[in-house]
């Protein structure tokens, strides 16, 4: 999906209410990470750059898996 469509935020929000769902089932195999910190704007870049590139070592090494499992991955880095 194209990052500038008007349905990426609809998509986004369909896949956190997923993750929502699953939080109250408390299985221990799902994994749920929530760290609100002050920091400075350069140490946000620099999470933001290793958060990409994870994202991309990741997408390479789902291209060739085994289709056996639907999982889902949330990643959300924002400023208030």
């Amino acid at each position: 999906m194209d990052a500038r469509s008007p349905l990426v935020s609809r998509h986004h929000k369909n896949w956190r209410q997923q993750a929502m769902n699953k939080m109250d089932q408390q299985l221990e195999e799902n994994l749920f990470f929530t760290a609100p910190v002050v920091i400075d704007s350069k140490t946000m870049q620099a999470m933001k750059d290793q958060i990409l590139a994870t994202i991309q070592r990741l997408t390479k090494k789902t291209a060739s898996a085994p289709s056996e499992e639907l999982v889902c991955l949330n990643i959300d880095l924002f400023k208030f």
